[in-house]
């Protein structure tokens, strides 16, 4: 099995004493995912040079203007987390998560698990997939703020259709008391046996995959034909080169 799972409006959540400690290299406090206060923690030495810069930045409220629909200017004073298109945050959010992914794997030698930013894959067999989930989802929120988007979590299952991989799972948790508060996070719907797709690559069957890229292909071309209306020859030349890879 593998479950894709995403963090909700995580980069603006991340509790920021987390990320200071990250970046710091020291531990303030005990962590769920098992860190305790005084413990060193490996870290990336270029980001802890700059550690000065970031505690400033968090060390205060942000402060986020937005328009309402009157055209009106309003501030609101973030405490959490950073801002998504910063340069840095993407690092920043990163490392602060690093040591919670790598914590909670260690408990599930049998499973494996790759993220790229708030997205995460988990794979193993249903039973140690759902515990590695059930950890995740807990020492996220007690350690860093974050919420596991319910709605976005898929479940690649194989060789089985996605009602009896559904029964699986309900049977599994129905069993397992530290599952129990999973139990109402899925819907047949969430199991996806055909496939996923997970960072823009489809992942499931030859046909899924295929069927993505027919589409993708179709879509490359039908914008490629919407460039021919346009007159100035550099302007459509940047835009052919630049529109496969959109």
């Amino acid at each position: 099995m593998i479950i894709k799972i995403d963090v909700s409006n995580a980069f603006n959540t991340t509790d920021r004493a987390l990320t200071l400690d990250m970046i710091s290299g020291h531990a303030s406090r005990d962590y769920a995912c098992g860190i305790k206060k005084g413990d060193v923690i490996s870290t990336v030495d270029s980001l802890t040079n700059l550690f000065g810069y970031f505690k400033a930045m968090r060390g205060c409220h942000s402060k986020l203007r937005y328009f309402d629909w009157h055209g009106q200017v309003h501030l609101a004073k973030g405490k959490t987390g950073g801002q998504q298109g910063d340069p840095l945050e993407m690092l920043i959010f990163n490392l602060t998560i690093h040591h919670l992914w790598g914590r909670v794997l260690a408990k599930f030698q049998e499973a494996r698990a790759i993220a790229y930013a708030d997205d995460g894959y988990i794979k193993a067999k249903l039973s140690i997939a759902l515990q590695v989930l059930a950890e995740l989802k807990a020492v996220f929120k007690a350690d860093a703020g974050l919420e596991l988007n319910v709605a976005k979590t898929s479940i690649l299952p194989k060789g089985v259709t996605a009602q009896a991989a559904f029964d699986m799972a309900q049977t599994i948790m129905q069993a397992t008391a530290s599952l129990a508060h999973l139990r109402n996070d899925f819907l047949v719907d969430s199991f996806c046996p055909e496939g996923f797709i997970g960072i823009g690559v489809p992942i499931g069957t030859d046909a899924f995959v295929q069927s993505f890229v027919g589409r993708k292909c179709r879509d490359i071309i039908d914008d490629v034909e919407k460039l021919d209306s346009i007159q100035d020859d550099f302007i459509h030349f940047q835009l052919l080169t630049v529109l496969p890879g959109s």
